[in-house]
């Protein structure tokens, strides 16, 4: 069984996942006045440079078993998460966004970019957590793995271990979703004030210092995914950066009039 205190955190984990780019847009638009432009191309960005391309590339490379190591395949995904992400943001940046080049269109491109991320990633991933928990409590789960696995073992057995995680986690850990949201978001609007810096100012180097400090902070939630961290270990990391990219976001308004 899983506790109702476990759905209880994924719900509130999908709720804030949802609400918190919402409230951003508004508290920003209203203060701002930020363009509705520069948010939908921070979305479309994600959507195509990490959703549509980076995902191709990982398709070629699982397939290839180019990295064998749980550890080698942490460094690589580390990488193409910050070089997709980051040229992504560059390149759109500096071919449509020419007119968007102030301190408030770095803030409504990261809200874009790590809104849609917060919405796809951490709200569905919760949701579809809550429905498998309501199969589970309800002593429908193995029949809906069977039904939908056929004959597939690699399924079947992820299905099992997704079983065993939410039914053997403890209730609180399903709450770090929401915090992770909250510092994935602050993140992705420092990596799109720092592009649009670099864009503004004709620097190519703050282009490769984002992508090193994107895959650097990836490169922890993948040593988790790898069994080389334990969760709260990776949250309280990403913490430490969200902290420090959240003083750099706030310095770098002054930098921008410059």
């Amino acid at each position: 069984m899983v506790s109702s205190s476990s759905i209880i955190f994924m719900i509130i984990s999908a709720v804030v996942s949802v609400l918190l780019p919402v409230i951003l847009f508004v508290y920003f638009r209203k203060k701002y006045n930020i363009s509705m432009k520069v948010l939908g191309a921070g979305i479309l960005t994600f959507m195509i440079f990490s959703q549509v391309l980076e995902k191709l590339m990982h398709m070629a490379v699982i397939k290839s078993n180019l990295f064998p190591t749980p550890l080698a395949f942490a460094v690589y995904g580390a990488l193409a998460a910050g070089i997709f992400e980051e040229t992504g943001r560059f390149i759109v940046m500096k071919l449509f966004l020419k007119d968007n080049r102030e301190w408030k269109d770095g803030i409504a491109f990261g809200i874009g970019h790590g809104g849609i991320e917060a919405i796809l990633i951490g709200a569905m991933m919760n949701v579809q957590y809550i429905m498998i928990s309501q199969m589970i409590n309800n002593n429908t789960f193995n029949q809906s793995v069977l039904d939908k696995a056929g004959s597939n073992p690699s399924i079947i057995q992820s299905m099992l271990t997704l079983h065993d995680t939410l039914v053997n986690t403890a209730p609180i850990l399903f709450s770090l979703g929401a915090l992770e949201r909250i510092f994935a978001l602050i993140i992705h609007i420092g990596a799109s004030v720092l592009i649009l810096y670099a864009v503004k100012n004709k620097k190519l180097a703050y282009l490769f210092l984002a992508i090193f400090i994107h895959a650097l902070i990836d490169f922890f939630p993948a040593l988790a995914q790898a069994g080389f961290m334990g969760t709260v270990q990776v949250e309280l990391v990403l913490a430490v950066f969200a902290v420090l990219i959240l003083i750099f976001i706030i310095k770098s308004k002054k930098i921008f009039n410059e």
